[in-house]
């Protein structure tokens, strides 16, 4: 789809890094004094545990968000990257360079298919690969 509407790329980096986050877990620590978010009271300085990669498949966030949609419409950002004060300071050179990886690629390359099932890196906070064979044909 991309080949034929580059107009798709930003969506699909997007939509690849909502549905597959490459930050599994974060962790924070809770404001100085007591507060209360979902209906549950949070004591002050205590550390809290996120899961962006949960978050990014909210069903009150996302419809049908366990599919990778190219069409979809970002009603909001995945959270790979953080959010608020706590946002990725690189996230935009991420972007930058996705865009000009999967722009060079749609031009120079037919198709990809997988060869076999990627191998996973083992790793407590991010997801990661350590190979992804891959059966590549040039345009």
């Amino acid at each position: 789809m991309v080949k034929s509407d580059a107009g798709l790329l930003k969506n699909a980096f997007e939509e690849a890094h909502r549905l597959e986050s490459s930050a599994r877990t974060l962790f924070r620590t809770t404001t100085t004094h007591e507060i209360e978010f979902e209906g549950r009271k949070l004591a002050p300085n205590i550390k809290v545990q996120l899961f962006p990669g949960c978050a990014n498949r909210d069903q009150r966030k996302w419809d049908r968000p366990d599919a990778f949609d190219l069409h979809r419409k970002q009603s909001a950002l995945p959270l790979g990257f953080g959010s608020g004060i706590h946002r990725c300071i690189g996230q935009m050179i991420a972007r930058f360079e996705a865009d000009a990886l999967l722009n060079a690629l749609v031009k120079r390359i037919r198709s990809l298919s997988l060869r076999e099932q990627p191998t996973i890196r083992l790793n407590n906070c991010l997801r990661t690969y350590d190979k992804v064979p891959l059966d590549v044909e040039l345009a």
